[in-house]
């Protein structure tokens, strides 16, 4: 454990808390329940469901809608080439129940484009396509794969609409929903389930028809946004303007003009659906109700918001 007293000279005031332990333990929520700690630093949302309706404790979220999970398409694979295939695939996913099925509060937002930080808080991104089966249904109906044989399987010159769902065992819950739901609207859809380090390496490969992943908005890095619909796509996706902007985006330093290539990017992403985004990153914490200060938004970590909390017995 570490113990942390409040230093009386902070410059915003000493804190309302005298004293502060942190214990570290395999089971947090166990330490919990027992009444050995006052709140988890963070929480598995299996655990936060456990306590969500005792009334001794309350639950917190965090969202970082910048780190995302996303099912992105292989652009190599002749059916998911076709635009109208992708809209259908996004519409027919009732992504609010996914967040339900996940555990996270039912404001979760969900989006359609890439974005910067401040650009949601300023709740300028724009909205997201609605679930919409009927919708999928025509789309798919539209680029002329139709259920001929009453299988419930939709085929186009004597192909089967089948997809394999790539996913590592932290995307098995997701995948179950993702899977029902397009095959509502006659999708094939086998899911794979593979060690994360397995899933990198089919990705890096090209060798996947769509895949569920926990990806980063920011430019750099291995699943960053320059990776993923850049020049040297890890899906295949080509588009000049869009490589142009982000890399336009990863060397500008002025803030306001890298927000104006973001909202040049949108119609893009509006319009090709290169991913779906499924839910940004949520993460639970718990806290018993004396504990005072917390609150779902930006000030949900006990730990990183020490200085605002208070004790009420």
């Amino acid at each position: 454990m570490t113990e942390f007293a409040a230093y009386p000279d902070y410059y915003r005031g000493r804190a309302r808390v005298d004293r502060v332990t942190l214990k570290y333990a395999e089971s947090s929520v166990a330490e919990l329940l027992a009444g050995n700690a006052d709140a988890l630093g963070w929480a598995e949302h299996e655990d936060a469901l456990v306590v969500a309706d005792d009334p001794e404790y309350s639950v917190y979220y965090e969202i970082d809608p910048t780190n995302y999970r996303a099912i992105l398409w292989n652009w190599r694979v002749s059916a998911l080439r076709d635009p109208r295939v992708r809209r259908a695939l996004t519409l027919a996913i009732d992504r609010r129940e996914l967040h339900r099925l996940l555990g996270f509060p039912d404001e979760t937002p969900y989006f359609d484009v890439i974005f910067r930080r401040l650009q949601y808080h300023r709740g300028e991104v724009p909205p997201p396509l609605p679930h919409d089966q009927m919708g999928a249904g025509r789309l798919l109906e539209g680029a002329g794969w139709v259920d001929r044989d009453g299988d419930g399987i939709r085929e186009r010159n004597g192909e089967r609409l089948y997809i394999e769902l790539l996913v590592s065992p932290e995307e098995a819950k997701a995948a179950v929903l993702v899977q029902r739901e397009l095959t509502d609207v006659g999708v094939e859809v086998e899911i794979q389930q593979l060690a994360l380090s397995m899933v990198r390496r089919r990705i890096s490969e090209g060798d996947f028809d769509a895949v569920i992943r926990l990806l980063f908005i920011e430019p750099g890095g291995r699943y960053g946004a320059a990776a993923l619909y850049g020049n040297e796509s890890l899906l295949g996706y080509r588009n000049s303007e869009v490589a142009h902007l982000l890399e336009a985006a990863s060397s500008t330093p002025s803030a306001d003009s890298v927000d104006a290539l973001y909202r040049r990017l949108w119609p893009h992403f509006q319009r090709d659906l290169p991913m779906t985004y499924l839910s940004p990153g949520v993460q639970a914490f718990v806290a018993h109700r004396r504990i005072r200060g917390l609150e779902t938004g930006t000030r949900a970590a006990p730990v990183a918001n020490m200085e605002y909390l208070w004790i009420e017995e």
